[in-house]
This record gives C-alpha cells, structure tokens and sequence, in this order.
C-alpha cells in the first residue's frame, strides 16, 4: 500500500471533517451521554481443547453516531467532503448505489463512507480520546484501494478437520496455503460455532490448520437492483475440494473439511464476511492425517501436477474419485467397501464391458501397480477376497473383516488412481486398460 493518497484533496478534507466530528461526539460523552451496546459472548483459549467464555457489553457506536448524524452533517468540513467526492468521477460512481462483490452488496451515500471513519475512531474508547491519524490513514488507504480498483482481494478460509503437521505453513502457490490456525480464530470460531450446525462448539477448539486462499473477485456497482446474481470469479468450493482429493490420494489418513469462511482484506463495510457450508456436520473420524515436513516438498511437486489435471475427464477418472472422497465420509466399513469397488470398476472396466469380472478386475489392478510376479500376485489374491466381501455384503450377507484390510484395499485404489492421472495425460482410458490384458 502506498503511504501517499490518490486523491490528496479528498484525503485532506475527510481528514478536516473526522476531526472536526470527533471532537463534537467526544463532547456529547463527556458531559454524560451513554453508548447503547449489547451483551456478547467472549472466548478465549487456554490450552489445547479448553476454553472458557465470559459475557462482556459491546459498544454500538455506529449507532451513537447515527444518533448525531444531523449534527455532523451541519458541520462546514462536511460539505467540503461531500463536493470532493461528488466532484470526483471516480468516487462519485459509488455514491447512492448498490456497492460490494458478487458475494453480497449494500446500498452507500455519502454518509455511510463518512461516518464509517468516526466509528473506527471511537472504538479506541476509552484507551485513548482524541483522533488517531494511523487509525484515519489505514481506513482512509483501504477506501481509495476500493475505490481507485476494479478488483477487490478477499481471502477463504477452511478449517481442516482431522489435520496436523510440524511445519506452519505449507505455501501451494497461486495464493494457495495450508497454515496453522491463529488462537484468535479459533475463538471467533468458537463464537460463530455456538448457534450453528455447520460445526459443533464443541469441536472447534481440536481444530490445528486450515486451508486458505487468496485471489481477486470483481467489485459489483449498481444503480439499481437488476436481480441478476454474478458467478463467482473463483470457485473456492471446488479449489478446496481438489487439494482435499489431493492430500487424500497423496497418502492414508482421514482428512476432511465442513465450512469455508469469506474474509475481507480491505477494512470496508461494503465487503462483508460471510461463512458456508453443508446442511449437515460431516465428521471425519479415524488415523489423523498429519503431514510432516519431510513429506511437504513431495506433496507440493505433487500438487503442481494434479492441480492442473480436469478431473471430470474421462468419466471413469471422475467416478473413482468421487467415490473415494465419498467413502471418508462413511461410519461403517461395508460401505466403504462398496464405494471403493465401484471406483475400481470404473477405472479398470471398458464402458459396456461383460464378463467374468473377478478375475479380471484381480488380474488388472496387479499388473497396473506391480512388475513382480510374486507382488501381482499378492494383490490379485487381494483384490479376489475384496471382490467376494464385496459381493457378499451387497446381498445382505454378515461379513467379518478387518480395518487392516479394508486399509490395504484403500491403498491399493489410491496409488491406481494416481497412476491413472499420470497414464491419462498421454493414453485413453481403454488403451490403459486393454494394454493390461495383453501385458
């Protein structure tokens, strides 16, 4: 950010009239006039699982200063400031409009920009009681960057469930991150979390890392309301989804992720933050995934690569991930099972193909994954028992097998669809397949 204004006349007499209008709001307090404020609750983390919640009063003091807005604006200084900005052709396109992103958009007017620098003022009370110029310059610095740009920067942030790594950050490029997370998001999560569904209280202080991003959405200005939502410029869900596909097909451990948060990285109101998220909590429970600081050069070479591929193309590539990723959100195992044979299937069957699969599919996952006999046969042997539990508990038949097993055949789809990605850059997804009979 530049330490010099663009527009230095409008710098100058907003900054005229923030402090003209402090001075006066300060008065009103000083001779006994109360803030309304309202009972929040506050958390703070004391150690890793624990935390404890007090009940503190918050100050509204964008409504103390509404309250007074009829004196404000009788102040000379204040005229002065509405010139400048209806003067000014780029400001003025942003007055008495609808203003904001594809996200949300509010309706501003000269008062609303305004009277938003006295209400950044006021809430250094009562610390400190006169005007702030580092306080004015940072709100007045993040109104031109919104102002003065087509584009505004905005972060989304996901926690990771089920996470953890001995290593801070974990830098994917292209404003893509894993990091930890900071103890005071953790209780704003806890604050948010309360009265949600999206993720239970009581889960979000074993939270460790999220995932973040950082990338520019178009800023949305409008005379009048047309009703037409814009696209979003980045699909953040989908961004999210494949590193989590990513970190899940890299190596075993369950991992997962329920919400993604909004964040603004310009202090203006017209960016609002917002949370999303599924209708339903999805738990992940089982082997934490944890990646070491060892394995963070080998995924980031990994993710460079994968990221680039369109996982939609072909149909059977799209099908064997979307059922590995379903099968993390299984409770039982039988279920597991049943998602990871129809991945198999539709990695290792030709479309319409008939037959005695069985053994065929036995015979191909060996000879995809393995050079060594006595390896191809360990798995086809694999791959047989995992085809008769299978067939087995889709006829409702009581099946007893082990985790250790059900993790072995996990593995065994994992390193099938990554070799997939690989062949699939240079050869059709029948050449793979009909090359593994005749090998």
């Amino acid at each position: 950010m530049s330490d010099k204004p663009i527009n230095r006349d409008f710098y100058e007499k907003t900054k005229a009239f923030v402090v003209s209008a402090l001075k006066l709001l300060i008065s009103y307090l000083q001779k006994g006039e109360q803030v309304p404020y309202i009972i929040v609750e506050k958390h703070k983390i004391e150690a890793e699982g624990v935390w404890t919640t007090t009940h503190l009063p918050q100050p509204l003091y964008f409504e103390f200063v509404d309250r007074h807005r009829k004196d404000m604006e009788s102040l000379p200084e204040y005229d002065d400031c509405i010139t400048a900005m209806r003067t000014n052709t780029t400001i003025s396109k942003h007055l008495d409009c609808l203003v904001g992103t594809w996200h949300s958009r509010s309706h501003m007017t000269e008062w609303d920009y305004l009277s938003d620098f006295l209400t950044h003022q006021l809430l250094q009370l009562p610390e400190r009681v006169e005007f702030n110029p580092e306080t004015f310059d940072h709100i007045y610095f993040d109104w031109e960057q919104f102002f003065y740009n087509d584009s505004i920067l905005v972060k989304a942030f996901s926690p990771l469930d089920n996470f953890n790594s001995d290593v801070d950050e974990i830098d994917l490029g292209d404003g893509l991150r894993i990091r930890r997370i900071a103890t005071s998001e953790l209780e704003q999560l806890l604050g948010e979390s309360r009265w949600s569904p999206q993720i239970p209280y009581f889960e979000v202080a074993q939270l460790k890392y999220a995932m973040e991003l950082t990338y520019k959405t178009m800023k949305v200005v409008e005379r009048t309301l047309t009703g037409v939502i814009p696209s979003p410029d980045v699909n953040v869900n989908e961004k999210f989804g494949k590193l989590i596909t990513a970190l899940r097909l890299f190596k075993s451990g369950i991992v997962g992720f329920n919400i993604i948060k909004t964040l603004k990285t310009l202090d203006v109101p017209v960016i609002n933050e917002g949370t999303s998220g599924a209708l339903t909590y999805k738990k992940f429970l089982g082997q934490t995934y944890t990646l070491t600081r060892t394995e963070v050069s080998e995924f980031k070479s990994f993710w460079s690569k994968f990221s680039k591929i369109d996982l939609e193309q072909p149909a059977s590539l799209s099908v064997a991930i979307r059922r590995l990723n379903y099968a993390y959100e299984r409770d039982e195992l039988e279920d597991k099972l049943v998602d990871f044979m129809v991945a198999f299937e539709a990695l290792f069957f030709k479309e319409g193909e008939r037959g005695e699969f069985r053994h065929k599919l036995s015979v191909r996952v060996a000879r995809f994954l393995e050079q060594e006999y006595d390896q191809r046969k360990q798995i086809a042997k694999k791959m047989s028992e995992f085809y008769d539990m299978r067939s087995a508990v889709v006829h409702g038949e009581k099946v007893n097998f082990s985790v250790e097993f059900v993790n072995t055949v996990e593995d065994h789809l994992r390193r099938s669809i990554r070799l997939f990605t690989e062949r699939l850059q240079t050869f059709t997804h029948e050449e793979i397949v009909s090359h593994l009979d005749l090998d």
